[in-house]
């Protein structure tokens, strides 16, 4: 049966996605990741957009959680439904995080800011990107897009730790292991960090209502089955809320914690002991025991 992009596109925005693009599978395949699956006769790529906006502060006792992983999660959810759509439909469709998606997105238009970020042509660059690799759609043929970026140096003056142009100072690369303590003041949420994209003035500046959690309950772990319904399951991991939060707290002052952090420190398994003493030293005023 067939399918054209008007009634692809239109599915993709009942299903809650902001935008769909077909870009070329065929040459060249590179810099997407060389053992990515194929779909037999597969003529494009679905490039699937979700937009999202970065959240407002939380109240005192509660830490916002990153607006990008909610979105994520939906937009991958969203992708599925779609590879099922077409399916249903005859047609071959193999959802897939194989693929480099920036790379995929950049084939539809586009272009990269000097925060590193893809920048969609109408949604900016706070976007979820998913793939979808099928036969149902030739690609679109497009213009290369000229980079918008106003190279102002905004994001470069908003990352607190020198992270544009060195990702290795970005907070981003450090969530799933001990945060380096040159790093640790800098967490202002729950899972990752939106500074250099929030500033751009490319961007929308304004703020969604933030999800936000408990701070003794993302210690704890009770938190975490929302999370997981929330985010998925492969972004919540414990230890990683646990120190997200521990730092949060420090990073705010918020006392009331202390003895709930001392006790990690006490006793919790690394990386959260260690990042639970830091946080117990910072609301204390005293020397931090960890400087690596």
């Amino acid at each position: 049966m067939a399918t054209d992009k008007k009634q692809a596109a239109a599915y993709a925005k009942a299903l809650g996605l902001d935008d769909i693009r077909f870009a070329d599978i065929h040459v060249p395949l590179l810099p997407f990741a060389s053992h990515m699956p194929i779909v037999e006769n597969a003529a494009c790529i679905a490039v699937l957009f979700k937009a999202y906006r970065p959240a407002e502060a939380a109240p005192s006792g509660y830490i916002p959680l990153s607006s990008y992983y909610p979105a994520a999660h939906f937009s991958y959810n969203a992708a599925k439904a779609f590879e099922a759509h077409l399916a249903a439909r005859g047609h071959r469709a193999l959802y897939t995080s194989a693929l480099d998606a920036k790379a995929a997105a950049l084939r539809t238009g586009g272009y990269i800011g000097d925060n590193g970020f893809y920048y969609h042509p109408k949604l900016g660059s706070l976007v979820c990107i998913q793939t979808v690799i099928t036969d149902a759609f030739a690609p679109d043929i497009i213009d290369v897009n000229q980079s918008q970026c106003l190279h102002c140096g905004a994001c470069v003056r908003a990352c607190p730790s020198g992270g544009v142009g060195d990702l290795s100072r970005c907070l981003r690369q450090h969530l799933n292991k001990r945060i380096p303590a040159f790093l640790r003041g800098d967490v202002y949420q729950l899972i990752g960090c939106e500074k250099c994209q929030s500033v751009c003035p490319i961007n929308t500046q304004e703020k969604a209502k933030p999800y936000v959690f408990a701070i003794d309950k993302a210690l704890d772990g009770s938190c975490l089955d929302t999370l997981r319904h929330l985010i998925g399951a492969n972004m919540v991991r414990p230890r990683r809320i646990a120190s997200q939060a521990a730092l949060y707290a420090a990073n705010t002052k918020q006392h009331a914690f202390l003895p709930q952090l001392q006790k990690l420190a006490d006793a919790a398994d690394e990386p959260l002991r260690t990042h639970a003493q830091w946080a117990c030293d910072q609301i204390n005023g005293g020397a931090m025991h960890d400087q690596a």
